[in-house]
C-alpha cells in the first residue's frame, strides 16, 4: 500500500502513465505523453452507411477523471436515422460514474442544412444517474419551440460532423 508508480513504457506495450496503490486500490492518476486513441460508436441507429469516420482521443488527467474528444463525421450522402428506441447516442472510452448524472457539450456542423436542421447545432450529451454503460444520449434544442427545451437527436444529416469534448468522472474507483 502507498506505492507510487511511473510507467515510462520503455518496452512499448502501452502508454506512459503515473499511478498509485492506495486505500481505494490501484488507480492511474494521469497519462503522460500523447493521448490515447479510441473509436467512438454511434448507438440507437439503423443500418449505417459507409463513409463514416470515427475519431476519438482521451487520457486520464487525475484519479478517476477522463478528458476526451470525439469527432464522428458522416461523409456519406445518406442521413443516419435513429431506430426509435431512444436518441442517437455515442460511446465514451471509459464508463462514466453512475452515482450522478453528467452533462457533455458538443456541436454539429451541417453545412448543407440537411435533414431540416440548421448549419450549426448546439448538442448536449446526457449520462443519466444509474447508467452503467459508456453510452451518452444526444439532445439538441427543440426544432419546434425553443421554450420546450431539448429534444432527442433522431438524425445525423449527410455530410455532417458531430463533435463532443470535455472532462467527466469515470467509474473506476
Amino acid at each position: 500500500m502507498g506505492t507510487l508508480v511511473y510507467d515510462l513504457d520503455n518496452n512499448g506495450n502501452d502508454t506512459q502513465y503515473e499511478g498509485f496503490v492506495g486505500r481505494d486500490g490501484y488507480t492511474v492518476t494521469r497519462h503522460l505523453g500523447k493521448p490515447r486513441t479510441y473509436e467512438p460508436r454511434l448507438v440507437n441507429t439503423g443500418k449505417l452507411p459507409s463513409g463514416i469516420q470515427y475519431r476519438g482521443i482521451w487520457r486520464w488527467i487525475a484519479p478517476n477523471t477522463v478528458s476526451f474528444a470525439v469527432d464522428i463525421n458522416n461523409q456519406s450522402d445518406s442521413d443516419i436515422k435513429g431506430t426509435g428506441e431512444g436518441p442517437i447516442s455515442f460511446t465514451l472510452p471509459v464508463n462514466p460514474a453512475p452515482a450522478v448524472g453528467q452533462a457533455f457539450q458538443g456541436y454539429m456542423i451541417n453545412g448543407g442544412y440537411d435533414a431540416g436542421l440548421p448549419n450549426f447545432v448546439a448538442l448536449t450529451g446526457m449520462s443519466w444517474m444509474g447508467n452503467r454503460t459508456n453510452v451518452v444520449k444526444i439532445l439538441y434544442p427543440s426544432a419546434n419551440k425553443l421554450r420546450e427545451g431539448l429534444d432527442y437527436l433522431l438524425v445525423v444529416p449527410r455530410r455532417s460532423s458531430v463533435v463532443f469534448s470535455g472532462t467527466y468522472e469515470a467509474d473506476t474507483l
